[in-house]
């Protein structure tokens, strides 16, 4: 086959020498072939020359690998994993070095919690980088004392991990019987003061067990990221070297290659005149008008198949997980409340002994409702139902609740007692002529449609509407088709989707079994309607889990 441009222009050339006389042929024969001879050497050349270039590039290589410890490919992938292995562990420290910091700083009382969250966040940033830029400065200055800084580090870091333990158990000392006492407490103010009681006499035990944890993890994760931006950069550059070594090499093979189809020419031009000189005159022996003959085809180039791995910065894995932390942090939605609390003259009636109304009832279920039910980050809305309570809406109170609990509890449970302290100044009483179920439901739908977070309806009531026309004091029975019916023409049927409703304090003064359980199915109805859920339809105070 002659598919290269050698074997067509020795070809070609033999079939021109056919067309000579027979002296001149051997001439034309040498003078193309000395030409040939000439441009084979200098393609010897300038593939020796190229051979050479390479075979210096790899040995630059190879002496650079070798000063890097020599690593293969395999070892590179080792340090990697290593790596890999050693950023989990720095985003574990950093996460805990966070939240011990911000532990700390939540003692000096700065402002919001997102406020502590970001100082913690700066100064444990400001901590790693610190002990990453003295230990690179260390293994720069003084190289041969790099592990003996190391087990220092490590020894300081077991110290702080010791002395966390006796604090420790110092405080637990205290805390054990502390925490009986908040858990016998029979009131919120008997609660936050054995809480204030025990940081009181631990408050400088407590900010150095804080400190000593957040000192452990700061050298951990310093001294972690610190390994993980030298292993990094170091595996790259070896498969980097790798890499290039593996190329040049195969530049050298097709060099090698080239060399020999060169020299293999030296032979085959000889043949390949020949065949072109028997050819042509076969042509002419036959007197046939067939044409040359070519057959050129394009040369394959080289493609090099070397592409370099990009540099990659240094993982700083430890704000990726912190950023995951404070994200999940921040998706728990905290609950909307809002509690009704009926104001009208039949929550006088009282039980059989004639003690406590059901009003006095209310206002003690209300703030155990406040006591036990309201979450950090919840918001609380206390309205009266009055006899105009859509028209003229009486708020009695609204309270934020704050974003943490507080070790014991004692942060929120400040805030709760708090609440119902506001609640017990109001001096309320049950004054209001009529009752206006109905317009404090969709009044709360007015406010509900504000908010995006869950929410929560809590009524204090008898739930016997008597207002704007429409009473279920008189009829003996409540019919649920008819009054749904009549409230959906006069458009009082509020939109409530996701919103939770417990009705309690449905006492069955001067009423008999069959017209509560009426006026239960009425409001189940009218719920459903609204596309609210109906939890609880109950004449006692009590919140179920």
């Amino acid at each position: 086959m002659r598919g290269t441009k050698r074997e067509v222009n020795a070809f070609e050339q033999g079939r021109m020498a056919a067309q000579l006389p027979p002296e001149e042929r051997e001439n034309y024969k040498n003078l193309h072939k000395a030409k040939h001879e000439a441009r084979r050497h200098a393609n010897l050349q300038r593939l020796q020359a190229g051979y050479d270039v390479s075979n210096e590039k790899e040995g630059r290589l190879m002496a650079e690998l070798t000063s890097m410890g020599n690593l293969s490919v395999r070892g590179a992938i080792v340090l990697l994993v290593i790596a890999l292995l050693e950023a989990c562990a720095l985003a574990l420290c950093g996460v805990g070095e966070l939240v011990f910091m911000k532990w700390m700083i939540e003692q000096f009382g700065i402002g919001s919690d997102w406020a502590e969250w970001g100082v913690a966040l700066a100064m444990m940033i400001v901590s790693t980088e610190t002990v990453d830029r003295f230990l690179k400065w260390h293994r720069a200055s003084y190289p041969q004392h790099t592990n003996k800084t190391l087990l220092g580090i490590f020894c300081f870091t077991l110290f702080c991990v010791c002395f966390m333990i006796v604090v420790g158990g110092n405080i637990r000392a205290d805390l054990m019987p502390a925490l009986s006492q908040i858990q016998d407490a029979d009131s919120l103010s008997a609660s936050i003061e054995a809480a204030q009681q025990f940081f009181s006499g631990n408050n400088q035990s407590f900010m150095l067990l804080m400190g000593s944890l957040t000192m452990a993890f700061m050298l951990i994760a310093g001294c972690t990221y610190h390994d993980i931006k030298h292993r990094i950069p170091q595996a790259l550059s070896v498969w980097r070297i790798h890499s290039k070594i593996e190329k040049e090499r195969r530049r050298q093979e097709s060099y090698q290659n080239q060399v020999i189809d060169q020299n293999g020419e030296e032979f085959s031009f000889d043949a390949d005149f020949e065949e072109g000189l028997l050819a042509e005159e076969s042509r002419k022996s036959r007197q046939t008008d067939m044409g040359g003959f070519s057959g050129i085809t394009e040369g394959s180039g080289f493609k090099s198949f070397g592409d370099k791995l990009i540099p990659l910065l240094p993982l700083i894995i430890i704000l990726a997980a912190i950023l995951v932390f404070l994200f999940l942090k921040s998706n728990a939605f905290a609950d909307e409340h809002i509690v009704l609390l009926d104001l009208s003259k039949s929550q006088i009636a009282t039980g059989y002994r004639g003690v406590d109304t059901e009003f006095q009832k209310n206002l003690e279920g209300m703030r155990d409702y406040v006591k036990t039910q309201t979450q950090p980050g919840d918001f609380l809305r206390i309205i009266a139902i009055t006899g105009d309570s859509f028209s003229r809406p009486y708020v009695l109170l609204e309270a934020l609740m704050p974003s943490r609990t507080g070790y014991f509890g004692e942060v929120i449970n400040k805030k709760r007692l708090e609440v119902i302290h506001r609640i017990e100044e109001l001096h309320l009483e049950p004054t209001e002529d009529s009752t206006d179920i109905l317009g404090a439901v969709n009044l709360a739908e007015l406010y509900f449609s504000q908010s995006k977070e869950p929410k929560r309806l809590i009524i204090f009531s008898d739930m016997r509407q008597c207002a704007q026309g429409d009473n279920f004091e008189k009829p003996p029975l409540i019919k649920t088709e008819y009054w749904l019916e009549r409230l959906h023409q006069l458009g009082l049927v509020p939109s409530l989707p996701g919103v939770s409703v417990r009705c309690l304090g449905v006492h069955t003064a001067d009423k008999d079994a069959a017209y509560w359980r009426s006026l239960r199915d009425f409001w189940a109805a009218f719920f459903k309607e609204s596309k609210a859920t109906l939890i609880s339809f109950s004449a006692d105070r009590r919140i179920e889990p």
